[in-house]
């Protein structure tokens, strides 16, 4: 059997004082809203990896903690293996949030209007974000 070669790929749940959790819509695959995050590069560590793609994407410094969930796909057309983390604390304010041209808008999703929506990425599982929401 051939052995699976996939990207890796980090994403953070990002949480403000309201408990909505931070999604950036794509310019690409679909147009939806995604976490943030991004891809790793060779060599680099996963949690600064995800620190460099949080400044690039968001413009915020954050902590990084432990992985809450991982997922894989090949959705892309490429085999994707993803690590979504928490956050611990932000070292920057939230209202200071630039995105990326890699994204067209920012939005905070609270629990109830996050898995109603057709325009939000279906990786992100709503049994682990309870877990997060409490």
């Amino acid at each position: 059997m051939e052995k699976l070669i996939a990207q890796i790929t980090t994403q953070a749940i990002i949480k403000n004082q309201d408990n909505r959790v931070l999604l950036l819509k794509r310019n690409r695959e679909g147009g939806l809203f995604t976490l943030p995050g991004g891809t790793i590069h060779k060599g680099e560590d996963v949690k600064e990896g995800l620190k460099r793609e949080l400044v690039e994407e968001t413009g915020l410094n954050l902590t990084i903690t432990e992985p809450v969930w991982i997922w894989q796909s090949n959705h892309t057309g490429k085999d994707l293996l993803g690590i979504v983390f928490t956050i611990a604390e932000t070292q920057s304010g939230a209202e200071k949030i630039v995105i990326s041209d890699e994204h067209s808008e920012f939005a905070w999703f609270s629990k109830d209007n996050l898995f109603n929506r057709s325009d939000v990425d279906p990786y992100i599982r709503r049994e682990e974000l309870d877990k997060i929401w409490k």
